[in-house]
């Protein structure tokens, strides 16, 4: 198998893909590569809309992209912590944890959890913010998986949730790394005048944590995938409800 100079695969074609989601390709076939001597010159590595849907076309494929993502050696219960006692329920990628009797899925203890949201729908949002270069709004993503603008909002601001570290701006300026130090004000600029529109002070910080994100884990110059796999890394442990956004709750 051909790879890039990230351990993907180079060449894309329908059997590929099916061969990762059902898990008979690795997610990562051979970080080795990529993390060996062959870095040299990085190459243009991109994906496209069409091959992210080929990847992710349903939850089933997402929740296993999901699951070797973030269970790399098998089910962690997120409450007890035990990955030893557990077994898989017959409906929507339950497990059951028979350390500490509870139910979980991919989704618990992350920002996608208590969401109606369909997880390939999740990754897809998750594509296209690591992937346009000033953001994308609301009503454009709504647009793009089918969703409403209001669910839309929530599903940005708990992906810029995700991208958070600190909220002042001195920090969010600090983790930028020192080649994009000058991108960082650019970039945020761009996107608050040509996307956003005047976004309210209380939602600033998650706005920052997008730009630093994307100008460091999301840098253009790692392969479409590391990209996407970075962000999935930052999902756990994070959590903002409708209520912690609006102060009220969701109709």
């Amino acid at each position: 198998m051909a790879l890039s100079r990230f351990g993907y695969p180079a060449r894309w074609s329908p059997r590929m893909a099916a061969g990762w989601r059902q898990g008979r390709i690795p997610w990562n076939v051979n970080h080795e590569y990529y993390n060996g001597s062959q870095k040299g010159k990085m190459s243009k590595s991109t994906m496209s809309t069409f091959q992210v849907f080929e990847l992710f076309p349903d939850q089933h494929a997402a929740r296993n992209y999901l699951e070797h993502r973030l269970w790399p050696n098998g089910p962690i219960c997120p409450k007890c912590k035990n990955g030893e006692r557990i077994t898989t329920r017959a409906k929507d990628g339950f497990k059951h944890c028979n350390a500490c009797k509870f139910d979980f899925t991919v989704r618990t203890d992350t920002i996608l959890g208590r969401s109606h949201v369909p997880l390939h729908k999740w990754l897809y949002a998750m594509y296209l913010l690591v992937t346009a270069r000033k953001g994308i709004s609301s009503i454009q993503l709504a647009k793009e998986i089918g969703i409403t603008q209001k669910s839309a909002w929530f599903v940005l601001h708990r992906l810029r949730e995700a991208c958070g570290g600190s909220s002042s701006e001195e920090a969010q300026c600090a983790q930028v790394s020192s080649d994009n130090t000058g991108s960082f004000y650019a970039v945020l600029k761009r996107g608050l005048y040509g996307i956003y529109h005047r976004p309210s002070a209380k939602h600033m910080p998650r706005y920052m944590n997008e730009v630093t994100f994307r100008l460091n884990e999301g840098n253009v110059k790692r392969h479409t995938l590391e990209r996407l796999d970075s962000f999935v890394d930052a999902v756990v442990g994070k959590r903002v409800t409708y209520k912690d956004l609006t102060g009220t709750s969701p109709r």
